[in-house]
């Protein structure tokens, strides 16, 4: 009777809890569970990391200016990309976000309907402090708060506190949801508690409770999940998670799931998860398994094939799996990717498998559209035949050489996208040169000049 009583209890507190949600529409709902905000349920970041489009589209960083960022779907009936929404990025002097605007496409009238927005605050150390996300109220024309994430850290700047909010509407201010408490040892992270607060409730409510072991070396070997069980006023074990390396690389090879047993006090396998690199240190393979514990053995379940192009970016990946009692692999999905010069993502087609018509048809598409910042004093030229010969990507230290220099003295400059000279000097005929600035990884402008013009105008991508 005790225990339906606190079941009871319980439901009523999480009701409450849900009451105080605004809804979304489904598009925006869909973009904000992308975001996995939910610290209650993020402790699960041993399986396949698929990551949102918006993070697919940008592996190499770049220096300011706006990336758009375009979502379609496929319409099966007229065979043709529906334009659906968009992502506007917005990014500081330091390539940092400031700003993040998630809009929807109507066909009905043409038009862009506001949607999310994004705010994002640091403090000196470009950390992120807050995250705050407004919604578009169509009644009244106005963004109104929706959720925010404030970010705490110690004087040495290492986190410490996560908290997440949901803005009352009923009382017109913000009511804690979820809270992460972090316990460093050094810079190895020794624990993390996340509570939860309920609905007119006093304070803050144990939830999961997360436990880490290292080897000496400081690599991670086992993450323990305790849940905490309210009726009984303790934490249980739960999941656990134990992680094995390759030796000759150590790359991560294994990670194995189990589960605990109560009853008996055991641990009893449950998944799997494998991993398998190219020669570039590049996953090429994730394999799921999970344990039958009829013939005590490991059963494939899932798997996805990742190829790289000559960069190392991800240009193409399959995803498949194992029906019950079949060995052969049955297409999922699969997802291709097409790049600019400078690393960006251009493209993303992701099509899913017809099990009827046997064949794969497109799902959703991403295009990216790059619009950077005019180079003040900078003009486009013809290079003259001069040819700068450098490593790329570029790294500050590498030698630069140039063809085609007659005798004399040039200067070199390199600009940032937005114009601000970071480095200049003196190159001459044969001079093998370079850039030693402590420099973020992005995109920058290298001149070539001599006392009357501009004779090369090259960008440079710099990483690290």
């Amino acid at each position: 009777m005790k225990r339906l009583v606190f079941i009871t209890v319980l439901l009523a507190g999480w009701l409450g809890l849900q009451a105080q949600i605004p809804e979304l529409p489904e598009i925006l709902q869909e973009k904000f569970d992308q975001e996995q905000l939910d610290l209650t349920v993020n402790y699960q970041d041993e399986t396949e990391n698929e990551n949102s489009e918006e993070n697919y589209y940008r592996f190499i960083e770049r220096t300011l200016g706006n990336d758009t960022l375009l979502g379609y779907r496929w319409n099966r009936e007229t065979e043709e990309w529906m334009l659906r929404a968009r992502i506007i990025k917005m990014y500081n002097d330091d390539d940092l976000v400031t700003d993040k605007y998630f809009q929807t496409y109507k066909h009905e009238d043409s038009t862009w309907h506001e949607g999310l927005y994004y705010q994002y605050s640091y403090n000196d150390n470009d950390d992120l402090t807050e995250l705050l996300i407004q919604r578009w109220n169509e009644d009244s024309t106005v963004w109104v708060n929706h959720f925010r994430k404030i970010n705490t850290y110690d004087d040495a700047g290492v986190l410490t506190e996560i908290v997440t909010q949901w803005w009352s509407r009923m009382h017109e201010e913000w009511v804690n949801h979820h809270q992460k408490l972090l316990t460093w040892n050094d810079d190895l992270l020794e624990a993390d508690t996340v509570k939860v607060h309920r609905y007119n409730s006093d304070g803050w409510k144990n939830h999961h409770y997360s436990a880490y072991s290292y080897t000496d070396e400081g690599v991670k070997t086992s993450r323990t999940f305790y849940l905490w069980r309210h009726y009984h006023n303790e934490w249980a074990k739960k999941r656990r998670f134990n992680y094995s390396y390759n030796d000759s690389t150590g790359y991560l090879a294994h990670v194995l799931s189990q589960m605990w047993r109560g009853y008996d006090s055991v641990w009893k396998n449950q998944y799997r998860y494998n991993y398998t690199y190219d020669g570039d240190g590049n996953v090429s393979v994730y394999l799921f398994e999970y344990w039958n514990f009829f013939h005590e053995e490991w059963v494939e379940k899932v798997k996805i094939d990742y190829e790289y192009n000559d960069q190392g970016w991800m240009s193409h990946f399959v995803k498949q799996y194992k029906m019950f009692f079949f060995d052969d692999w049955m297409n999922v999905k699969q997802a291709s990717f097409q790049y600019d010069g400078n690393g960006n993502m251009t493209e993303k087609i992701e099509q899913h498998w017809d099990r009827h018509e046997e064949e794969w048809v497109n799902y959703r598409k991403w295009e990216m559209v790059l619009q950077y910042k005019t180079i003040t004093g900078i003009y486009d030229h013809e290079q003259s035949g001069i040819e700068a010969i450098y490593p790329n990507p570029y790294r500050p230290g590498d030698p630069i050489r140039f063809n085609g220099l007659e005798s004399g003295t040039y200067q070199l400059q390199l600009f940032d996208i937005n114009g601000r000279l970071l480095e200049s000097r003196v190159v001459e005929q044969q001079t093998t040169t370079g850039f030693t600035s402590n420099l973020r990884s992005g995109l920058y402008i290298m001149v070539l000049s001599d006392n009357s013009k501009v004779l090369l105008n090259s960008k440079l991508l710099i990483t690290h």
